[in-house]
C-alpha cells in the first residue's frame, strides 16, 4: 500500500499538519526557542494552507491531516500510554510532577489530548484538570507559563519521518523544541489503524549517522540489494576498535601537501 521510490514521481498521498493552537501560542518572547524567526498571522497561514491542500486535492492527492492521524491514534490504550510515558518523563518534569501531570492528560479524550500535545498546555490549563502536583518547579511556573511547549514545526511534517522504498524511518531530532515530535510520529505509524496492518518496515529513531541512514533503511527492506562497494562498505559499518592507552601522543603525520612540496 505505502511504497516510495522516487523524489520526483507523482505525489498520492501526503501528511499535513494545519496552523492551530501551537502557532496561536507562538509570541516574541518565545519564537527563537520554538526556532522561529517572528510571529505568523495564524489566520492567514491558515487559508494559505487550505488553498494549498485544496489544490493537492484538485490533482487527486490524498491529504492525511496529522491531527486526525493523532487523535485516532490516541483512541488506542497502548498508543495513548507509550506516548504519555514518555511526553511525562521524570527527568524533565520531576519525579513528583510527571505522574499528576499525566494522569491529568489521560482522561482527556483522543481529540482534546491531540490538541494539547501539539498546541502545548499551560500551568493554569492544567491546574483545571486536576490536582496540582507537589513540584517546586510546576509551581515556580508563571499561571501561564506552559508545562508542555507547543510545537509549531509541525507544518514541517517532512522532517520527523521518511518514506524509502517500502519503509519508513521515525527520525530522532536534534532541538529540544522538536523532540516530541518523534514521539508522536512514531506512535502515529506504530498503532494508526492505515499504518499498522499495511505491512511496510517500521524503522524507529534509527541511530545512525546522516550519510548511512537511509542506506541502512534500505538495505533492511531489501537485503538482495547489494551495494556496488562491498569492501568499502565493510570497512565503514567495521566496529570501532579501542586504541591502547599510552602516555606519549602519538606521532604526528607529514601533511600530504608538504611531502608534495619538498
Amino acid at each position: 500500500m505505502f511504497h516510495v521510490d522516487s523524489e520526483v514521481g507523482r505525489l498520492r498521498q501526503v501528511v499535513l499538519h494545519r496552523p492551530d493552537l501551537e502557532l496561536k501560542r507562538l509570541t516574541p518572547n518565545n519564537a527563537a526557542d520554538l526556532l522561529f524567526d517572528d510571529v505568523l498571522w495564524v489566520s492567514r497561514a491558515q487559508a494559505e494552507h487550505d488553498a494549498f491542500a485544496a489544490a493537492l486535492g484538485s490533482h487527486g492527492v490524498v491529504v492525511h491531516y496529522y491531527s486526525d492521524l493523532l487523535a485516532r491514534t490516541l483512541e488506542i490504550a497502548e498508543a495513548r500510554e507509550y506516548i504519555l510515558d514518555r511526553v511525562f518523563d521524570p527527568r524533565w518534569h520531576g519525579p513528583l510532577a510527571a505522574s499528576t501531570l499525566r494522569a491529568a492528560m489521560a482522561g482527556l479524550g483522543p481529540g482534546e489530548l491531540a490538541s494539547f500535545l501539539a498546541g502545548g498546555i499551560t500551568k493554569r490549563e492544567i491546574a483545571e484538570l486536576g490536582p496540582e502536583p507537589k513540584s517546586i518547579a510546576f509551581h515556580s511556573l508563571d499561571p501561564d507559563g506552559f508545562v508542555l511547549a507547543p510545537l509549531p514545526n509541525l507544518l514541517y511534517q517532512r522532517d520527523t519521518s521518511c518514506w524509502i522504498y517500502g519503509g519508513v524511518s521515525i527520525n530522532a531530532m536534534r532541538k529540544q523544541a522538536r523532540i516530541r515530535e518523534t514521539v508522536t510520529g512514531e506512535a502515529i505509524y506504530r498503532w494508526h489503524p492505515m499504518f499498522a496492518a499495511a505491512g511496510f518496515d517500521h524503522v524507529p529513531r534509527v541511530v545512525l549517522s546522516e550519510r548511512e541512514d537511509s542506506a541502512w533503511a534500505v538495505r533492511q527492506r531489501h537485503p538482495e540489494r547489494q551495494s556496488a562497494h562491498p569492501d568499502r562498505d565493510h570497512q565503514r559499518n567495521r566496529p570501532r576498535q579501542e586504541l591502547p592507552h599510552t602516555s606519549r601522543p602519538p606521532t604526528p603525520r607529514p601533511h600530504p601537501a608538504r611531502e608534495v612540496q619538498r
